[in-house]
């Protein structure tokens, strides 16, 4: 996970935010490939049109972003990083899974949780970062990691334990249209 989520950061250095995420959502396809590969998880009909989806989907949204624009002399270090991260975050998805299912949602996101803290802090300390100074600073501090972090990492590997790998990561592709929703919805717009 903090592989994951520092590939995250530091690409944001080199490409947009928008093209981050793109790229980062090539990991249901990749969590497939490797549970048929390594795991030897059936690929039933039904899985083969997600992932055909899911890749032509990813395809039609990274194509544009790749070429549409001028991304700079250093956007291969962000797609790179980009990339690293999506198969990073594929086989955090395929350990979660195990350890899911052998430990428990509560247990394991407990553990991901707090190690990946440690190691951010750690890092943040021997940067020479500052810890936020103000009430609403803290506030939004404990806010992102409770609703966006510890609740959705938890929710994550409830999904790893009850229905898997693939079906967990090909479901949870719909978080940039929850996202989208939820955004415009907070905004006051409509479609």
């Amino acid at each position: 996970y903090f592989a994951e989520a520092s590939c995250f950061f530091l690409a944001l250095k080199y490409i947009p935010s928008g093209l981050v995420s793109l790229l980062l959502y090539l990991y249901p396809g990749l969590v497939t490939l490797i549970a048929w590969l390594f795991l030897k998880e059936k690929l039933t009909q039904g899985k083969v049109i997600a992932l055909v989806l899911a890749v032509i989907g990813s395809g039609l949204l990274l194509i544009p972003s790749l070429f549409g624009q001028s991304l700079g002399a250093e956007a291969w270090k962000g797609i790179l990083l980009g990339l690293v991260m999506a198969v990073s975050y594929a086989l955090y998805i395929i350990a979660g899974a195990k350890f899911a299912k052998d430990a428990g949602p509560m247990v394991s996101s407990a553990i991901v949780v707090s190690s990946a803290a440690a190691v951010f802090v750690g890092v943040a300390l021997a940067r020479g970062e500052t810890l936020p100074t103000s009430v609403l600073g803290w506030q939004a501090a404990i806010s992102l990691s409770i609703f966006a972090t510890v609740i959705g990492i938890t929710a994550l590997l409830a999904g790893l334990a009850r229905i898997g790998p693939v079906r967990t990561s090909t479901l949870s592709i719909m978080e940039p249209a929850v996202t989208v929703v939820v955004g415009v919805s907070l905004l006051g717009e409509t479609f």
